[in-house]
């Protein structure tokens, strides 16, 4: 990969004018300014000090080269850390940078820098606070839980980076095997005591694809994953986001717990708390994501099984509904006249399941709409899905529509 050269600043910024600059970024944003504006006010403001070398790096690579603001921000990575880029991606993605660069400041503001760097299976409050607050701000932006999750959870994109050393740009050692592995706090160099971003990862970021992989086949946030670790994340917080899941209110009750844990974490920058641990607890199962198919969970499977079934008879809807204790069925109908009806165990996953696939809030309790696009035996068919939230629980209704052909393998529907 090529190495981007990048100048050196002829000062470095201090934290009081990064925490300054950054403020200010998130308040012109706020009030809708736009953010080549925004690079234009900061470059010429007096105040500024060293940030305005900096500010003016980062206008001509966004607007010169059309790159987006992380992408910019990594180029002078002895400036910005890698959790602040993160931040600023997560903003970027979402369509919530104004959001996001708030919360950044309010965390520079508030000095919730933990007191040393983290070391193998350590995870300081502040950054499950900021990874709350950022799954958060995707989730009331609209982005999909499975695309947020990814988010969260992937290395950060961009070239390797040439720059010089940070103390706080301190990245973890890649890790061959499960979270709770032992991974020491290094920083990763690239030649001439460069550092190495975006290869690196964390254990929350590998837990936060696990949850993205047992979301994908029916989970809740809470149940298992953030069960498995019961170090990381507490009974309370827990408690708070089951809550939203409950109420479908999942991005403000994870709002809720960042607020928890931000105030926990002024108590740990202090070393009144120790910081949280990623240890996987001893009754979890065997960690599945990096080996297991997708098509070997259960719940996965059995959605196949119903769109194969309903597919083959020619159904044009599939009603699923519930019944007591976490069962329902499927019933295929075609004509109006029900052609076959298929029971199904562990109802709530099953519905889950539909939801992201699709791409609808698989929390809300309210009524929503979504398509699958579903490939199948040589032909392709728009599945329209209706979500109708009532007292008994979730009931869908999947309309299938043939749309053309097209030369795919036999099988199960791929959506």
């Amino acid at each position: 990969m090529k190495i981007e050269k990048v100048p050196e600043l002829p000062n470095q910024p201090t934290a009081q004018e990064l925490t300054l600059w950054t403020r200010n970024l998130a308040t012109m944003l706020s009030i809708g300014v736009s953010l080549a504006r925004c690079l234009q006010v900061l470059e010429d403001e007096p105040t500024g000090g060293a940030m305005q070398d900096v500010t003016r790096q980062l206008r001509a690579i966004v607007l010169e080269r059309g790159e987006t603001l992380s992408y910019a921000m990594g180029t002078v990575a002895q400036v910005f850390e890698s959790d602040y880029i993160r931040s600023v991606w997560v903003g970027e993605i979402g369509g919530v940078l104004d959001v996001t660069m708030v919360r950044q400041a309010e965390i520079l503001e508030g000095g919730l820098a933990p007191a040393r760097p983290p070391e193998g299976e350590e995870v300081p409050r502040v950054e499950l606070a900021q990874w709350c607050w950022r799954l958060a701000h995707m989730l009331s932006a609209g982005v999909s839980i499975l695309h947020a999750l990814a988010t969260l959870g992937d290395p950060l994109p961009g070239p390797l980076l040439e720059a010089t050393p940070h103390d706080l740009c301190r990245r973890r050692q890649p890790r061959t095997g499960p979270p709770g592995g032992k991974a020491r706090v290094i920083v990763q160099k690239t030649g001439k005591g460069g550092l190495a971003f975006g290869s690196g990862c964390s254990p929350l970021e590998e837990i936060t694809l696990e949850l993205r992989d047992q979301m994908r086949a029916g989970s809740g946030l809470v149940e298992p994953v953030m069960r498995w670790y019961p170090d990381l994340f507490t009974p309370l917080v827990r408690q708070i986001i089951a809550v939203g899941e409950g109420t479908g209110e999942v991005s403000q009750m994870l709002s809720r717990a960042a607020e928890l844990l931000e105030q926990q974490a002024h108590l740990e920058a202090q070393g009144k708390l120790p910081p949280l641990l990623a240890r996987r607890a001893e009754d979890a199962p065997e960690l599945r994501r990096a080996q297991t198919p997708e098509s070997d969970y259960p719940v996965i499977r059995r959605v196949n099984e119903v769109i194969t079934a309903a597919l083959r008879a020619e159904a044009e809807w599939i009603l699923f509904t519930p019944a007591a204790e976490d069962k329902g069925q499927a019933s295929l109908q075609k004509s109006g006249q029900t052609v076959e009806t298929i029971p199904l165990d562990d109802y709530d996953r099953v519905a889950r399941r539909v939801k992201v696939m699709a791409s609808i809030d698989p929390f809300a309790r309210q009524e929503q709409r979504g398509r699958i696009h579903i490939r199948w035996e040589g032909k392709e068919f728009e599945a329209s899905v209706y979500s109708r939230p009532q007292a008994s629980g979730e009931h869908l209704q999947v309309h299938l529509q043939p749309t053309k052909g097209i030369e795919v393998s036999e099988g199960e529907p791929q959506a």
